[in-house]
């Protein structure tokens, strides 16, 4: 299989009032950006009634990815068959060569969860089996290969590092991974590890899109505590990481800046500075992605049922999680993400 090499790209929400405009930069500054990475509802039809701006992705002005982030890769239920097929039609409509989303359950039945944050998966053996049938079901249905990404972990639940855990779901279905780093920070700061702890062993090959965010450190007592909150500067030490891992990265197709309510120039002075290490798209190849295969074994209901233990530990109705500290604080976050 023979993918585009997409190089350095911009998030847009496709609102106009919510700066940054990729467009506009690449305009002005020519070479800047290389593609559009945006999210919108997964049927194309809401998606060009919902954004505003949508009429740009489908105009070509720069190549897209479509970040379908209302992809369910986690639950007690499977996406619905004729909800893929309208993914499917998205993508292949406005020619994003893949699509990738966070592991976690993201809305019940279509609704989204509370400030249209995740649930995230606990990280063990079961939750991890769950994640691997939802992935396949989803690929099953699509004709572009689907990439999966590093949720955010803010309370420890489970045994597993989360690298371990996409380094699983990547050895049991063969997908591409998504490599977030504030994602992985807020892991590592959640189980108090080194930034880079568990890169060793993790299979770099198989990362296909590295995502650089804004976010924010939080003190609560002695605890600090990573907010992926994108409309925030990019965090010192995760530029220092993506310059050293992107020599490691031999089957890299994308950098994407998700820089969601930044100013232009701010914007235009990140890429600038990222730009130096990404080379321009190029056709290029990558490892054989598993084929659509029609339909997949339905997975154990029991297994997929599973998935209330997440929703009753995050929202607190279970007994005391592994790690009550966090998951308050989690919890506080949703409330703040709610509030605002």
């Amino acid at each position: 299989m023979s993918l585009r090499r997409m190089g350095l790209g911009l998030t847009t929400n496709l609102h106009p009032a919510v700066p940054p405009d990729p467009w506009a930069l690449a305009a002005v500054t020519p070479g800047l950006v290389d593609f559009v990475e945006y999210s919108a509802p997964l049927s194309l039809e809401e998606a060009r009634t919902a954004s505003t701006l949508f009429g740009r992705v489908e105009r070509a002005e720069l190549p897209v990815l479509f970040h379908p982030v209302h992809l369910n890769l986690d639950g007690p239920e499977l996406e619905p068959v004729e909800t893929l097929r309208a993914l499917d039609a998205h993508a292949r409509a406005v020619g994003s060569p893949w699509v990738g989303n966070d592991v976690g359950w993201w809305h019940g039945r279509g609704t989204p969860f509370s400030g249209y944050h995740f649930l995230s998966p606990t990280l063990d053996a079961r939750s991890l089996e769950r994640c691997v049938a939802h992935a396949l079901h989803v690929q099953a249905h699509l004709s572009v290969p689907l990439y999966v990404e590093n949720p955010v972990i803010n309370a420890r639940r489970g045994g597993m590092h989360v690298l371990d855990f996409m380094a699983g779901l990547h050895a049991r279905t063969g997908f591409g991974l998504i490599l977030d780093l504030g994602h992985l920070f807020s892991h590592q700061l959640a189980r108090g590890l080194p930034l880079e702890s568990g890169l060793e062993g993790f299979p770099l090959e198989a990362v296909r899109e590295v995502h650089l965010a804004g976010g924010v450190v939080a003190q609560h007592g002695g605890r600090h505590t990573y907010f992926d909150d994108h409309t925030q500067p990019v965090r010192e030490e995760l530029f220092t990481l993506l310059e050293s891992l992107l020599p490691r990265l031999p089957d890299l197709q994308a950098v994407t800046l998700e820089l969601d309510g930044h100013a232009d120039g701010l914007a235009r002075r990140v890429a600038q500075r990222v730009r130096p290490w990404v080379p321009r798209p190029s056709e290029g190849s990558v490892p054989a992605q598993p084929p659509p295969v029609g339909c997949v074994p339905a997975p154990d209901g029991a297994l997929l049922a599973s998935a209330w233990e997440v929703y009753d530990r995050t929202f607190g109705r279970a007994a005391e999680p592994d790690d009550a500290e966090g998951a308050r604080l989690e919890l506080d976050i949703r409330l703040s993400a709610m509030a605002e």
